[in-house]
């Protein structure tokens, strides 16, 4: 069950070190990345014992998303660079599009990767809930998919019309969101030509279909009820109602947005182009069948994926001869990205970890921001061209990596080595949990915050949170109580023993951020209806 979970998340690994830095493209300063003449396969010898702290890595990872988050943050905030922030964020209907997580360095809202990335984190606390209580780290992963969630529950603006984006990423030739260098909190003072994010909406509706995003964000909603079922089961209810409604529309209006003719919609079609919309409707299926049980789900999942059925889908423990190969060569590439090479792709995490992430708010941020009002390109120019490290650490964050031959370019001009975004982090953080769970879930200590850099040092930075004497998650506290983010697998966590027989959670493959590839994602399908 939990083998198959590690191989499909791994996959995503294995895409994301393979493609991020793409042999062959040039970068901005005109250098050409090497031709790719890597071996697809090498030798790894799987680790008897924890190579890395994946408690640690766990907790930065999720910490990662606070630094992506949008809206009204609240009293306790965790990163003293980061605030409120969409301030005009209301669409047409007067739907509250302020919140939920900017994508990558800018503060986009993308329907498809966004709604893949909650799907993705509540698939983490399903398959492994348990290894995250383990290590006081359920009740954080619980609340950031909240977060995102509810952000999807705001974009159902009628029976008819669903926020499929949000924000300008460019209006003809001209970057507006791209083109922004500042901090997400002052995006309205000082975006290109005054231009705000509600003149960049696009509904999906039966006009404008797009049976990707749809099916996408019903499987982001049903995976997300699953996880809240027994802690808050009328907010899972609500969310399992708006799923099967919005994968109704997505099976009623058939049709993919890369066909849309929405002049919003063109810059999406550039940077996720999407080929197939089978496989989210499949994927939404299996969830809803995972949430309700209900055949009739099922049978659609097996429809729409079509070959799923043919997929080996029987339940794997971790001794099972069969799932060497898949914890092998997920234990491969996690620990690749941690330092096997000799270095970190994950800010703040090990040795020779990158230090100038393509992240615009950890460079500029509202409290430290030295070319505020200045002309946007001379701001571009400087966060591109300059040597200077990003002013605060964004922990957690996994980066686009290196070539084909481990060589690397720390440099936020080269963005195909150094980009971060929402959605390479999401499986990412899945693993971390997966493998505290394969070594023991005892074999590790709860991480926190203690002596982590997040800005409150710094002299213009206000507001610091106030933590309860009893917080053992992010304060130095020894001897604090135990709090909601530990104990019963019942937050949301799979309580199956390693041989279980219910339904499995993991999957032999996972769709990749290229959103088309179908064949990847009936593996996922055929496991999750195991």
């Amino acid at each position: 069950m939990k083998a198959r979970y590690i191989s499909a998340v791994s996959s995503l690994l294995v895409q994301l070190f393979a493609v991020a830095p793409m042999s062959g493209v040039n970068g901005q300063d005109g250098e050409k990345s090497p031709e790719n003449h890597a071996s697809s396969t090498v030798s790894y010898d799987l680790p008897a014992t924890a190579k890395y702290d994946y408690a640690e890595v766990l907790h930065k990872s999720l910490l990662f998303y606070h630094a992506q988050r949008s809206g009204k943050l609240g009293p306790n905030r965790r990163l003293a660079w980061r605030g409120d922030s969409c301030f005009i964020c209301t669409g047409p209907n007067g739907e509250d599009l302020s919140g939920g997580y900017y994508e990558a360095a800018n503060t986009m809202k993308w329907g498809l990767p966004l709604a893949f990335t909650l799907t993705q984190l509540s698939w983490n606390v399903y398959a492994f809930g348990d290894a995250m209580a383990a290590v006081n780290e359920l009740q954080e992963a619980k609340e950031g998919v909240k977060w995102g969630i509810d952000y999807l529950v705001n974009c159902i603006s009628s029976p008819e019309n669903f926020v499929g984006q949000f924000g300008v990423s460019a209006i003809g030739n001209t970057d507006i969101d791209f083109g922004y260098f500042g901090p997400a909190e002052e995006y309205e003072m000082w975006v290109p030509q005054g231009i705000q994010r509600p003149q960049g909406i696009s509904y999906i509706n039966s006009t404008n279909p797009s049976s990707e995003i749809l099916g996408e964000s019903a499987a982001a909603l049903a995976a997300a009820s699953v996880i809240f079922k027994d802690s808050d089961p009328d907010y899972s209810a609500k969310l399992l109602d708006h799923a099967k409604d919005l994968y109704n529309r997505a099976t009623t209006h058939l049709g993919s947005y890369q066909q849309s003719t929405d002049p919003n919609m063109r810059t999406v079609k550039q940077w996720y182009p999407s080929s197939i919309y089978t496989d989210e409707l499949a994927w939404g299926a299996a969830w809803l069948y995972v949430a309700t049980k209900d055949q009739a789900y099922r049978d659609l999942a097996d429809s729409w994926g079509r070959n799923a059925s043919d997929h080996n889908s029987e339940t794997l423990g971790y001794q099972d001869s069969n799932s060497t190969q898949a914890i092998t060569m997920a234990a491969q590439q996690i620990n690749y990205g941690l330092g096997d090479c000799g270095r970190s792709w994950v800010v703040g995490f090990g040795e020779g970890s990158p230090l100038r992430p393509y992240h615009k708010s950890s460079y500029n941020s509202f409290i430290d921001y030295p070319l505020r009002g200045t002309d946007n390109g001379e701001q571009g120019g400087d966060f591109l061209d300059s040597n200077t490290t990003n002013r605060f650490i964004l922990y957690g964050a996994l980066v686009g990596g290196p070539s084909w031959d481990d060589s690397f370019v720390d440099n936020r001009a080269r963005y195909e080595f150094t980009e971060v975004t929402q959605d390479y982090n999401a499986a990412f953080t899945g693993l971390n949990a997966a493998f505290i769970d394969y070594y023991g879930k005892s074999n590790f200590k709860a991480f926190t915050d203690c002596g982590l850099d997040l800005g409150w040092s710094h002299p213009n930075a206000t507001n610091p949170p106030n933590w309860p004497d009893n917080d053992c998650y992010h304060t130095c506290n020894t001897n604090c109580v135990a709090n909601s983010n530990t104990g019963s697998n019942n937050d949301g966590s799979n309580s199956n023993s390693s041989s279980g027989s219910n339904s499995n959670n993991a999957a032999k493959e996972r769709k990749v951020v290229s959103w088309g590839l179908g064949a990847l994602l009936a593996g996922a399908v055929a496991a999750l209806l195991a």
